[in-house]
């Protein structure tokens, strides 16, 4: 099955603003896909695969290649397992001044690619795709979604058997392979796997490098090290708390989400709904995919965080736009959730008047004149207004 991808409109549009437009995103998670659709249709157009050796070698002398080129527009995928790449591309930029010259795909983000400077800082945008969304997948249940995650191999898979099959190949090739080659290091894979687990079963909570630290027997140091590049290879969201100078005593260790729900449920090996509806981590797995839902369809000039207290008050997601916020919400596991003390409070610290109960499926209404109970699906289209 094919899929009509949100950032379709936008990758097309910074082609006509910008000269490089760089994809961002997970392995496997569709860029070239998406690409070979937008530009299906268009004839002068080169595509380099830098993970494929007959295309590396073309780029032998990348700058007297790249430079003897007429095409409209070059596409290179993997475009972090070349980083010279990015300053190579600074002159020619400059030289011919013409939007949509280069199209990046990356599964890193570049700031940590051995090498890589801030040569295309004012060249590129940045589109970033994530797992697939609801909307994007158009599949009304919800909660097989939820269940089988973003990533077109899994929303597409035949079986269980083969999903789980997927899923594990995926994960051994980023630990054995991937984060290494991507960040030009020499991580121990053993290390990389057992904290990715760590993490499933940490999932939603606050962040501990201590604790992490001490399980895995290496510093605190190294571990927040590994957090970075599983976070630099789209597999986490770091998200941090909202703070805005409030005279609060407020939590400020950031809390830590895997970015797919499919990934977190195969580390729990639940291949079912009725054993996700059962499982100790049902809850923060909601929370973790309400949040996710939102990354997709935010606002560009908003952002996400979380807000805590010492004294109790909490919001899972705080969404912001500038120094306002402009929404607190709580993921709740039901068709008829109850708004607690801490989260109105958190309405009353927030000074908001927009406060959510996000649901699988319960029809829209109010339950205080500033909580709304509202499905996942209701709340993403009611996102865009606010």
């Amino acid at each position: 099955m094919m899929f009509r991808r949100i950032a379709s409109y936008t990758i097309t549009e910074d082609m006509k603003d910008f000269p490089v437009v760089t994809i961002l995103g997970a392995r496997q998670v569709g860029k070239t896909t998406l690409v070979k659709q937008l530009f299906d249709s268009h004839d002068n157009i080169l595509f380099l695969d830098l993970e494929k050796d007959s295309d590396r070698n073309r780029l032998s002398d990348p700058e007297l290649f790249l430079t003897s080129q007429s095409f409209d527009t070059i596409i290179i995928d993997e475009a972090q397992a070349m980083p010279e790449i990015f300053r190579i591309l600074r002159p020619i930029v400059d030289k011919h001044q013409r939007p949509g010259q280069f199209l990046l795909l990356g599964s890193a983000t570049p700031s940590l690619v051995k090498g890589v400077s801030e040569s295309l800082a004012g060249r590129t945008s940045y589109v970033h795709i994530h797992p697939l969304s609801l909307r994007e997948t158009l599949i009304r249940d919800v909660f097989m979604q939820w269940l089988t995650g973003g990533y077109p191999k899994s929303v597409n898979a035949q079986s269980k058997r083969a999903r789980q099959r997927w899923f594990s190949a995926y994960i051994d090739s980023y630990v054995n392979t991937d984060i290494n080659a991507m960040f030009g290091l020499n991580l121990s894979p053993i290390i990389i796997k057992k904290m990715w687990q760590m993490l499933s079963h940490n999932h939603g909570n606050l962040w501990n490098a201590e604790t992490f630290s001490r399980a895995l027997g290496v510093s605190g140091t190294t571990v927040n090290r590994y957090l970075e590049y599983l976070q630099a290879a789209f597999l986490l969201t770091v998200l941090q708390p909202w703070h805005n100078n409030m005279k609060k005593r407020l939590v400020k260790s950031p809390k830590v989400y895997l970015n797919d729900s499919g990934i977190l449920h195969h580390f729990h090996a639940i291949p079912s709904l009725v054993q996700l509806f059962g499982h100790p981590i049902c809850g923060a797995s909601w929370e973790g995919f309400v949040l996710q839902e939102i990354i997709k369809h935010l606002p560009e000039d908003c952002e996400v965080y979380f807000y805590r207290t010492q004294n109790g008050a909490e919001s899972d997601v705080v969404i912001t736009r500038g120094d306002k916020v402009i929404a607190a919400c709580d993921a709740k596991f039901s068709s008829s959730p109850q708004a607690k003390r801490g989260f109105m409070q958190s309405l009353t610290d927030l000074n908001t008047d927009n406060g959510y109960l996000i649901t699988p499926n319960a029809e829209s209404y109010q339950i205080h004149d500033n909580v709304k109970v509202i499905s996942l699906l209701n709340f993403i289209r009611e996102l865009q207004t606010l």
